[in-house]
């Protein structure tokens, strides 16, 4: 029987961690995370040699070599896991393609590194996953979720005090100086994109488990985070994912939460108002556009940059006759918002950088894996009866549905290890349940 992650040991099968999961916990989460933000993104910065990515890139190669060395055959199995491999395989084959195009190697390696070699990384981390137990997969599940609602409490208290934990923050008082003068800024430079898979594994975990207080503090702590943002497309995600998880929820047979999740959530953000009522106006006010009219490019100042960037992109790898597979990894620099800027390093609009140098043809491939594992949710929301499986497709679809809206700006065609890796690690327990419970012949 499967049973959802938890926070909590005497909800889930739990097993003590070896030394090399504590390796995969520090690869997957606190160095992407520069350990949630305590440590400053420039401390590990070489320019053009080393950045923090790098290093957390180079830290996951060992994995696949290290750990149990048990049978590894579940991973395989993983929806989407052959598609993914081929992306790996793609970004090899394209590298050394591009590099006997007369690319130097460095060129290579700083569009890489940025945002386009995140597939090997995200294969390292599941083939080590694939040798774990069942007990030692539910172990790593609940520390990640443990990191991340220290991430959400630690942001939310930041946001809403003078406190500023993050030294990857822009302060409290330089942010509204820049609200002031009508700049953008981002409030949470250092909050994570694990964000997404994140937020939507503690509202599951408030619909499974709502008589658990501290289930709901931090659902509701998750929920209500949109809220503080100044990026309108985060909010806007998590909205629509949310709001999908929680309607398929009902469907799953959860219908005790139907009235109870939009009075909970709605009491919060009373209550977060009266805290602090002028971020929130600002919140208002740069969402009312959107809420009026439509997310549309006169309505979303940086909507029309972004749709520059990927119409440029297109256009060059046309007139370059390279639109099935791009020009590979160099970069073109435009003279965008006043100065020289580079879409395949830039994260304002990664299906730009991915166009321009791998073409349609990467791009769709890209696509693929997400697609295999929609659909084998899709299949057992309707399909199964089990209640846990249901919620859990449930979260996945919202996920990756809501991903769709914020096609210019989502990472999940460049960063699996956000969006795939977590649902993947679920797959896998799913997998080795099965295999215990109906062993194949």
């Amino acid at each position: 029987m499967f049973i959802l992650p938890s926070l909590y040991k005497s909800d889930i099968p739990y097993a003590k961690l070896a030394l090399a999961d504590w390796y995969f916990i520090f690869v997957f989460y606190l160095m992407p995370t520069t350990f949630i933000g305590f440590l400053p993104s420039q401390l590990l910065y070489i320019p053009g040699l080393m950045d923090h990515r790098l290093l957390t890139f180079m830290l996951a190669l060992p994995l696949p070599f290290i750990g149990p060395r048990i049978d590894s055959s579940d991973f395989w199995n993983i929806p989407g896991i052959k598609l993914l491999c081929l992306v790996a395989l793609s970004v090899v084959l394209r590298a050394i393609w591009t590099y006997v195009n007369n690319v130097p190697v460095f060129e290579i390696f700083a569009v890489l590194r940025w945002n386009l070699i995140w597939p090997i990384y995200s294969i390292c981390l599941l083939h080590y996953a694939s040798r774990l137990p069942i007990e030692r997969l539910y172990a790593i599940l609940r520390i990640f979720l443990i990191l991340f609602s220290v991430h959400v409490i630690l942001a939310s208290i930041s946001l809403l005090t003078n406190i500023d934990f993050f030294l990857n923050k822009v302060s409290d008082q330089k942010a509204y100086e820049y609200i002031e003068r009508g700049l953008p800024v981002d409030n949470l430079k250092a909050f994570p994109m694990h964000i997404f898979a994140g937020t939507a594994f503690l509202f599951i975990l408030f619909i499974r488990y709502h008589k658990k207080w501290s289930h709901a503090l931090y659902s509701i702590a998750a929920i209500t985070l949109p809220l503080l943002f100044t990026r309108r497309m985060y909010s806007i995600i998590i909205f629509i994912q949310t709001a999908s998880i929680y309607s398929l929820s009902v469907l799953a047979g959860s219908r005790k939460v139907l009235f109870r999740i939009p009075i909970i959530i709605l009491g919060v953000f009373l209550i977060v108002y009266a805290a602090e009522p002028t971020r929130v106006n600002i919140w208002f006010e740069k969402m009312m556009p959107v809420i009026e009219e439509g997310i549309e490019p006169e309505n979303v100042a940086t909507y029309l940059f972004r749709e520059n960037l990927l119409e440029d992109s297109i256009v060059s790898i046309s007139n370059n006759e390279k639109s099935l597979f791009g020009v590979g990894y160099q970069r073109e620099y435009n003279q965008l918002r006043g100065a020289l800027y580079s879409y395949a390093l830039g994260e304002d609009a990664p299906i730009a950088s991915v166009i321009f140098c791998e073409g349609w043809g990467g791009l769709f491939l890209r696509i693929f894996p997400y697609l295999f594992l929609m659909w084998c949710n899709i299949r057992r929301f309707i399909t199964v009866e089990e209640k846990d499986l249901r919620l859990y497709a449930a979260m996945v679809i919202g996920v990756l549905i809501s991903q769709i809206p914020a096609y210019l700006q989502t990472a999940a065609i460049t960063h699996f290890e956000y969006f795939y890796v977590p649902f993947a690690i679920v797959e896998l327990i799913i997998l080795k349940i099965n295999n215990l419970y109906y062993p194949q012949k």
